[in-house]
């Protein structure tokens, strides 16, 4: 595997996977911190390549949603749940 910062380069938002057209489950390849930021890197079925942002507090990591408004990320019913999903499983290892 090529090294995870070089991926992170070529990684897109995970908000907008449906727009890259991306298929099927995606997995963890691995996380990476900078300047306060945590960005999970996941990879979908077909190869590509996605992240998504977590912001270190004081109290430990947290979703940019979170950091921002101070509650956690509401679920919402749509295509895009899966990322709320994959915040709660993390948040509740």
């Amino acid at each position: 595997m090529e090294d995870l910062w070089e991926i992170a380069k070529k990684a897109k938002s995970y908000e907008n996977r449906e727009a890259w057209k991306s298929t099927g489950d995606v997995h963890t390849v691995g996380s990476i911190e900078k300047a306060g930021r945590i960005y999970d890197i996941c990879q979908d079925e077909a190869g590509a390549y996605f992240y998504t942002v977590r912001i270190m507090t004081e109290s430990g990591p947290k979703s940019e949603y979170e950091a921002i408004f101070g509650e956690p990320e509401p679920i919402i019913h749509h295509k895009n749940t899966e990322r709320q999903h994959m915040y709660y499983e993390r948040k509740n290892k």
